[in-house]
């Protein structure tokens, strides 16, 4: 494999195959991770049996149309990603003080039947929309209610065209799980 110098995002790697010096195939890449403070990521690749196993970038000596690793490379520690993933949420969470109503919503949003990605609720059309399909989606049951009391901000009831954004001058998007506009043009929060 010939070096390159072009980056590989995060969809690029996930679903590549992962492959030791011997040409043995250790397994497919599930995820990206990283620890926050430390340098270097780390793939989670998951084996024929199903099991995860954390390969560090370091041990990485290509990628391009698959992933090899370095001969000195013995094996990846298993479930270790998945660990750091949980230790990093576990700390992070005291230090937020956030109310315990907010992950609610959080978990209450519906994700798109197409792509999987969360959805957006649109209250100027009462619908959800999906920026990654770039499409109105109608998710199953009755999420119109969810968002029920907060499609709206409670600036004017009567308000029938968005603010515009102080920026750019074009119409702002209000975003009910952060409760705060949104600028798709200047890609910003207002």
């Amino acid at each position: 494999m010939a070096k390159t110098d072009k980056p590989l995002t995060k969809n690029a790697l996930v679903s590549m195959q992962v492959i030791d010096s011997q040409g043995n195939l250790v397994g497919k890449v599930k995820d990206v991770a990283f620890v926050v403070g430390q340098l270097g990521i780390s793939l989670s690749v998951e084996n024929a049996e199903g099991e995860i196993q954390c390969v560090q970038w370091q041990d990485i000596q290509a990628a391009a149309d698959f992933i090899l690793l370095k001969p000195q490379f013995l094996g990846g520690n298993k479930g270790e990603c998945a660990k750091t993933e949980e230790t990093l949420v576990v700390q992070s969470e005291p230090m937020k003080q956030t109310p315990q109503a907010e992950p609610k919503k959080q978990s209450t949003q519906p994700l798109c039947p197409t792509c999987s990605q969360p959805l957006t609720w649109i209250p100027q059309y009462k619908r959800w929309y999906c920026y990654t399909d770039k499409k109105y989606v109608n998710p199953e049951g009755d999420w119109e209610e969810v968002f029920k009391d907060e499609s709206t901000p409670k600036t004017t009831a009567k308000q029938s065209t968005p603010p515009l954004c102080p920026t750019c001058n074009k119409p702002l998007t209000w975003i009910p799980q952060y409760s705060r506009w949104y600028c798709y043009n200047d890609k910003k929060y207002v």
